[in-house]
């Protein structure tokens, strides 16, 4: 057998986690999410990043991903253009669609306008198990980077050991990873709130134990179970 045979062979066990992005970026921005996740600190063969675009692939963007193709595993795949409110929930159907062509266990939502640490998909995976969701911090201001100089602003994920991680409903989309069977029953809508009301109906509807990582683990009523105990905002679920 060849080496690039085996390398083909290298992504065809079945990952443990897929990573779902919807993407509407050109290279400039993709080529800086395609090369944080060929730096992931999980074997190649663990985890799988799922890139939906939103409408017909550029050929810069096709041509750039079969490159990082070689690399680590990618898919990239298109959806006829989401024509839903984007405005108050962008990335809806790409997301959807990500859930039910992935091949791993649970599922992350990347989006195409984060960066992301090396261990991004390692601190998921060292917390999942049976009815959990997992969740990692995002950045404070201070640890926010800017990109070729950019003006705007690139949260990077994880970014662990702030004095106070925030609650569940403050965090954003790329923040948990959740069992894909619950994100297909649950899957996402348009809706204000998106990803906040995403993750509040798996939780209200499976029950899980919410591991924040990072030292806190609370249940699905915000109730610490083991951890910091000194919340400073409203348990999570309990925001209207």
């Amino acid at each position: 057998m060849g080496k690039a045979q085996r390398k083909d062979n290298e992504f065809k066990i079945k990952p443990k986690i897929s990573v779902i992005t919807p993407a509407s970026r050109g290279v400039k921005c993709l080529s800086n999410l395609f090369r944080d996740f060929k730096n992931q600190t999980v074997p190649k063969n663990e985890f799988e990043h799922v890139v939906v675009y939103d409408g017909t692939i550029p050929a810069d963007v096709q041509k750039l991903a079969d490159e990082y193709k070689k690399l680590y595993n990618l898919r990239l795949v298109s959806i006829k253009k989401d024509m839903g409110d984007m405005r108050i929930a962008p990335g809806t159907r790409p997301r959807n669609y990500g859930v039910s062509i992935a091949k791993g266990e649970y599922c992350c939502f990347a989006d195409d306008d984060d960066r992301f640490k090396d261990a991004y998909c390692e601190s998921f995976l060292s917390n999942m198990g049976d009815k959990v969701v997992a969740c990692v911090q995002m950045s404070c201001q201070k640890s926010r980077m800017y990109l070729d100089g950019s003006k705007d602003e690139w949260v990077l994920i994880p970014e662990i050991g702030l004095p106070h991680f925030p609650l569940i409903c403050h965090i954003g989309t790329p923040c948990f990873c959740v069992p894909r069977e619950w994100a297909l029953a649950e899957p996402w809508r348009h809706e204000p709130e998106h990803d906040y009301r995403f993750i509040k109906r798996i939780c209200e509807r499976f029950h899980p134990e919410v591991r924040i990582i990072g030292g806190m683990s609370v249940d699905v009523d915000g109730l610490v179970l083991r951890g910091l105990r000194d919340w400073v905002s409203n348990p999570p679920f309990y925001r209207e």
